[in-house]
């Protein structure tokens, strides 16, 4: 049987929030699970803080921020002048459209969806998952409103039992 050499880094000091690996990295058990951030201590703990409050919640690491990624903001945004335009081209020349009444609707629930989603979340780190979620939280109040239940799901991809 051959010797295996132990590379664990050593903590740069007693109140380092990671633990040295043998396999050169720092880690942490988190919800029953080794996470490993790095060999460097630095890079390591800036990963650990950075990830730490999503890890803790049960929720996949998030991606780095990619400044060209398509923010719910900008999606819900771009959807409203679209529809604002519709809405315009009705008034303007009696053609088809939205009527003022529909628009105002979209409005209410753009604001809806930018303020549950959060308006910097980028739009492919969503999943069905996260519209079960918000439609969970919707139907645990002792208000439901019905038009926000109904606009929830049908976003959802996935029919909920």
């Amino acid at each position: 049987m051959a010797a295996t050499t132990d590379r664990r880094p050593l903590k740069p000091n007693a109140d380092f929030p990671l633990t040295p690996h043998r396999n050169g990295q720092f880690c942490k058990k988190i919800r029953g699970k080794i996470e490993y951030f790095g060999a460097n201590p630095d890079e390591a703990l800036t990963e650990y803080l950075r990830v730490e409050d999503h890890l803790q919640a049960g929720q996949p690491r998030p991606a780095f921020e990619d400044p060209d990624a398509v923010t719910v903001a900008v999606l819900v945004n771009r959807y409203l002048v679209w529809c604002r335009n519709r809405r315009d081209k009705l008034v303007r020349t009696g053609e088809s459209g939205i009527t003022p009444v529909t628009y105002q609707d979209y409005l209410d629930v753009g604001v809806t969806i930018r303020n549950s989603l959060g308006e910097t979340t980028s739009v492919d780190r969503l999943t069905s998952e996260t519209f079960a979620k918000r439609a969970t939280m919707i139907f645990t109040h002792d208000e439901v409103n019905t038009d926000e239940v109904n606009t929830i799901m049908s976003l959802t991809p996935t029919r909920m039992a």
